[in-house]
């Protein structure tokens, strides 16, 4: 409900910092507002099942000036879908998920090496997909 109430009362800027990893925060920006204003509430139930989209759902509806009590059901409704959809997938692959620790705790270096190489990876790529993006809309304006 805080971020919600900020953003109500900061505007876009809020949720132009959270957009502000994107490739194009703008459009972020605009896209999330016209999403929830578009969809209401079930933009909210939906968007904490999508990566990345629950951070902006809050804000968002703030945003939108979606109302605070439809906002507040919606939210708590999705929270507890979200809660009970993992809890599910956990209990039905309980057996899998503690052979996967036991191969990670047993292969802990090889692990690290590659998660520290992809997570690298993904961050260089996502610098180098900003500064493109900003030199395409340098070169746009001028």
């Amino acid at each position: 409900m805080g971020w919600y109430a900020f953003a109500r009362w900061k505007g876009s800027g809020l949720v132009g910092i959270a957009c502000g990893l994107s490739s194009n925060p703008t459009a972020c920006v605009l896209g999330i507002r016209t999403r929830v204003e578009a969809l209401g509430g079930p933009y909210v139930l939906v968007a904490k099942l999508i990566p990345g989209a629950g951070n902006l759902a809050a804000p968002a509806a703030g945003l939108a000036r979606f109302p605070a009590l439809k906002f507040l059901a919606a939210d708590a409704f999705a929270l507890t879908a979200w809660a009970a959809l993992y809890a599910s997938v956990g209990w039905v692959f309980a057996g899998q998920i503690e052979a996967a620790v036991r191969w990670v705790v047993a292969s802990g270096r090889i692990v690290v090496l590659v998660g520290g190489f992809l997570i690298g990876a993904a961050a260089l790529w996502r610098v180098i997909k900003g500064r493109l993006h900003a030199a395409a809309h340098a070169a746009a304006e001028s």
